[in-house]
């Protein structure tokens, strides 16, 4: 498991459009990152930006591969926008790899005890070069 990584160290995006702050924990499958959230950050697509980002940490093995890029949705639930200066968990879970697609569980959680937003994300997975 590896922890205390900058997210800007294997993603391509940079401030503002950076949504994630750190990462908490990444291993074969499954990431956990961290955000508080901004003024800016009120909207639903915050959150599954975050989830996201926080998936392209997973499935980007190192930062010479091609970024992921995002496919679609599925069985997708916002329940609330985030609030500023909440803590925001972005966790991803591999749930199937059959190159060159992926498709993780996303949980973004905040202060409430349930998720703020929560489902499936799709993404193409380039290879290195």
């Amino acid at each position: 498991m590896t922890a205390g990584l900058d997210p800007a160290d294997l993603l391509p995006h940079r401030p503002p459009a950076l949504a994630i702050d750190r990462v908490l924990s990444r291993s074969a499958d499954e990431a956990d990152a961290l955000r508080v959230a901004t003024e800016e950050d009120r909207w639903e697509g915050a959150l599954i930006e975050g989830l996201a980002q926080t998936a392209a940490l997973l499935v980007r093995a190192d930062a010479r591969a091609a970024p992921p890029l995002f496919v679609g949705l599925r069985d997708f639930v916002v329940r609330r926008r985030p609030r500023p200066g909440e803590v925001l968990r972005f966790s991803v879970r591999l749930e199937r790899a059959a190159l060159p697609l992926v498709r993780v569980h996303g949980v973004a959680a905040g202060d409430d005890p349930l998720p703020l937003a929560e489902g499936a994300l799709s993404f193409h997975v380039g290879t290195a070069g």
